[in-house]
């Protein structure tokens, strides 16, 4: 069995990772450099 704050940091991790995706989604594709 997993440790609360183990499964809360990778609850975080998850959600960050999910809001990075979104962003890049949700960013104007023609702007590439």
């Amino acid at each position: 069995m997993k440790t609360k704050q183990g499964v809360h940091i990778h609850n975080f991790v998850f959600e960050t990772i999910l809001g990075i995706l979104e962003f890049e989604r949700l960013k104007p594709q023609k702007i590439s450099v």
